[in-house]
């Protein structure tokens, strides 16, 4: 038996958005329970405005599916969902509640942090599912720790022999027999996951553009109090919420690449203000290495580029299938754990 996580390629393809916009109580309410009856159809329309095609699961708030999809996913879908009446250029498009919100993680087996003082798991590094005959009877799910969506194998073939366009997998476990045939492979390639062979200091000339691209975003969005990092922490988050809802950005910039560049130079600099942390280049090589900010204890990493351009390329999922805004949520989330000793050098946190 194997579970993926769903994700959705919003980078490659167009999607909607609601012309109203959803309440944050609204969205919260997608937690499991039937929304049928005081649910009203909402009229939605193309998020972006530059030509792309439209994909098979096109939800930004919460999972939709084109007509297309729905009748090819509807079988197997089953009772684990309801349907919720979406409009698009006229065209009834089908909004997907999850009524089959589980409690089947494992929590011996799963690998996952807790905030602390808290046994809330603050994010989940590996999945272990208990075999309950739920996680037989749904292929399509959600679990009560996280709001991503998991499907089945069965769920992911029908998906790919009827070329539907938008969806993107990650298989995070495999049950019995698949998953001791694939245990040592896992113990090999686990420390290559997370350890570096090649790890350096910046030099001068990168240290130099760092300082450029950072002093360039600070003049183009206006940061004030430019040593306080909490406060540019503030700022950058107001400024991606900006740009998330108008779907522009300063004309400083060529595209959203390079607006990530300028942000994410900036956060990871705040970064550095807040916590002490440092530049670092880290990869297995010096080909492939890629800059970080670093603890100082050199327990924790960070890729602010890399996190920045997920967040305004939409693909920074949420835990109810949209993108988010997590640039104070990790921000603090860092802040929290900086005592927290890390079992890796230089932990991911991205």
């Amino acid at each position: 038996m194997k579970i993926w996580k769903m994700r959705f390629d919003f980078d490659k393809y167009n999607f909607l958005t609601p012309v109203k916009r959803f309440t944050v109580d609204e969205l919260w309410a997608f937690n499991g329970h039937s929304l049928v009856d005081t649910w009203k159809p909402r009229e939605f329309v193309l998020a972006k405005k530059n030509g792309q095609e439209l994909c098979d699961a096109p939800g930004f708030e919460f999972l939709i599916l084109s007509p297309k999809a729905y009748a090819a996913l509807e079988f197997v879908m089953g009772k684990s969902i309801e349907v919720l009446d979406v409009l698009y250029g006229g065209e009834r498009y089908y909004g997907i509640n999850i009524l089959a919100v589980l409690d089947t993680l494992d929590y011996e087996k799963s690998e996952f942090e807790t905030f602390d003082n808290s046994e809330k798991i603050m994010v989940i590094h590996k999945y272990c599912f208990r075999r309950i005959k739920e996680l037989e009877q749904n292929h399509i799910f959600q679990i009560k720790e996280e709001g991503y969506y998991f499907v089945s194998n069965e769920f992911k073939m029908v998906v790919e022999q009827n070329h539907l366009k938008g969806f993107r997998f990650q298989l995070v476990w495999q049950s019995d027999v698949e998953e001791m045939n694939i245990k040592e492979e896992h113990k090999e390639n686990s420390k290559d996951a997370f350890s570096y062979e090649y790890i350096a200091d910046i030099d001068a000339k990168m240290e130099g553009e760092l300082e450029k691209t950072i002093k360039h975003a600070e003049k183009i969005f206006h940061i004030k109090k430019n040593t306080d990092g909490k406060a540019i922490a503030q700022q950058i988050y107001e400024i991606v919420d900006g740009i998330l809802e108008t779907h522009s950005f300063p004309k400083e910039y060529n595209d959203i690449e390079d607006v990530a560049v300028g942000l994410g130079t900036l956060y990871g600099h705040a970064l550095c203000l807040a916590y002490g942390w440092k530049w670092k280049l880290l990869g297995q090589s010096k080909e492939d290495a890629c800059i970080n900010v670093v603890s100082s204890d050199r327990q924790y990493s960070h890729m602010p580029l890399a996190f920045m351009y997920r967040i305004l390329s939409e693909e920074n999922i949420n835990i109810d299938g949209s993108n988010d805004n997590t640039v104070l949520l990790l921000f603090n989330m860092i802040g929290e754990i900086k005592n927290k000793k890390s079992e890796r050098e230089f932990y991911p946190l991205n």
